[in-house]
C-alpha cells in the first residue's frame, strides 16, 4: 500500500518536473507516460529517482499491453 502511494507521488512529481505544467488533471497518468518514454529512450539522467521493478506491471498501471511488453523486453524479463 505504501509503495502504491509512493509510486503515485513519484509519477505526479515526474509529470510536474518534466512537463512544467502544474494544472494538469491527471499528473499520475502523464508522469507514467513520461517515465515510459524516457525509459525507452535511455534517458537515465531523468530516471535517477525512478526504480522500475522486474515486474513492470506493479509500477505501470496505465500503459497498454504492448507498452508493457516493450518494457519487459528492455528489462530482459523472461516469461
Amino acid at each position: 500500500m505504501f509503495l502504491d502511494f509512493h509510486d503515485k507521488c513519484l509519477k505526479e512529481w515526474y509529470a510536474i518536473k518534466h512537463n512544467k505544467n502544474e494544472s494538469l488533471e491527471n499528473d499520475e497518468v502523464l508522469g507514467e507516460k513520461l517515465i515510459y518514454q524516457d525509459f525507452l529512450a535511455n534517458k537515465a539522467e531523468n530516471l535517477k529517482n525512478v526504480r522500475i521493478p522486474k515486474n513492470p506491471r506493479l509500477f505501470f498501471k496505465h500503459l497498454s499491453e504492448e507498452e508493457i511488453k516493450k518494457i519487459e523486453s528492455k528489462l530482459g524479463v523472461k516469461k
